[in-house]
């Protein structure tokens, strides 16, 4: 029975604290601990935390400066002694076989990293809509890591068991104070192991819709300061392949791809005023990975003089004021748009 720690990050989560550390000190497999990191929280979470910890020496409690997740995370894993690393947030919940199946199939597939499959909840009710397509397991049994599959690997980190030899032997972290990190880590490991196993049961509990979390704000529009970090948090992945001497060179490929969807994607979720300024700052971005970030779409990135040409590269919608689309004209890549009392006009040219 290895030791498997996990890593629970908690910020002001008094409401939810009490059900996930419950569905913690309850599994059926033993022998583990849970790092619960107090990421600064003002409520009572780390008065529930040291109760619990007070009863059951497997919980281990650190607090830090409110730092975020990412902070919190890397301090786990400095101070984990498990063999194998799970993490868990701290508004949801293991079934209570969890870390047994998981560590099972680990050690019976002799993998990398295996992924389960999970429960989707919002407003109390599970729910099985396409919204959640994204979290469910799509690849299962024992395969190895290709271009052809890692797709279907989702890039959260609950619903998944990794080495800690892997981890470290890598040096593997994740990119402080800016969101995505999870994602970021994920990517990072996927790129230096070649086994995976996908177990066909579901064994977590995720909270759906929480209108604070990052995703929720951002597609709000709400300002919260983290709008950009689509381009910090991915800078933190190409450092580390820069480092790497271990990384496949078509693993490499696939998420420097990976890094154009998300980029478009992110950029795509901004008011228009937030997109002039995501604009400098993806500009910035590939000028200063150009060397790294060799392939067509990040050229044409590159080559683009202003928020609407970038708009017009990524395919999307272009943001006109009310007098140009009365009267106007821009010249976007290889073409010539003309806007005259309401009317559109695209004139083609070659370069």
């Amino acid at each position: 029975m290895p030791l498997v720690s996990i890593i629970l990050p908690i910020y002001n989560a008094e409401e939810y604290l009490d059900i996930c550390l419950r569905s913690l000190i309850n599994q059926t497999y033993k022998n583990f601990e849970v790092l619960c990191i107090d990421d600064g929280s003002f409520d009572s979470s780390l008065k529930i935390l040291n109760d619990y910890s007070a009863k059951d020496s497997r919980i281990k409690v650190f607090s830090q400066k409110n730092s975020g997740p990412a902070a919190a995370r890397n301090l786990g894993i400095k101070n984990t002694a498990g063999k194998y690393l799970m993490f868990c947030d701290s508004d949801d919940w293991y079934e209570p076989n969890m870390v047994e199946e998981m560590v099972n199939a680990i050690e019976k597939y002799d993998t990398d990293i295996v992924m389960c499959d999970c429960n989707i909840h919002r407003n109390g009710e599970i729910i099985n809509d396409n919204s959640i397509r994204y979290h469910k397991l799509k690849l299962i049994g024992d395969c190895e890591i290709s271009t052809d599959n890692i797709a279907y690997i989702n890039r959260v980190l609950w619903n998944k068991i990794f080495r800690k030899d892997i981890i470290e032997n890598n040096k593997l972290s994740y990119p402080i104070k800016y969101e995505y990190d999870d994602c970021v880590f994920i990517c990072m490991y996927l790129s230096v192991v070649k086994k995976y196993f996908g177990l066909d049961k579901t064994l977590y509990n995720y909270r759906l819709g929480n209108p604070n979390s990052i995703m929720g704000k951002l597609r709000s529009g709400k300002n919260i300061n983290h709008e950009y970090d689509f381009c910090f948090a991915f800078q933190h992945l190409i450092d580390f392949y820069i480092k790497s001497k271990f990384v496949d060179e078509n693993i490499k490929q696939y998420f420097i791809n990976f890094i154009y969807r998300c980029i478009k994607y992110f950029y795509s979720l901004l008011t228009p005023e937030k997109k002039s300024n995501a604009y400098i700052i993806i500009i910035d971005f590939v000028k200063k990975n150009v060397s790294f970030l060799k392939n067509d779409n990040f050229i044409s990135v590159l080559n683009c003089k202003s928020c609407k040409e970038l708009n017009y590269v990524f395919n999307l919608p272009i943001d006109y004021t009310l007098s140009q689309k009365f009267f106007s004209v821009f010249k976007i890549k290889n073409r010539i748009i003309i806007h005259f009392l309401g009317l559109k006009l695209t004139v083609k040219y070659k370069d």
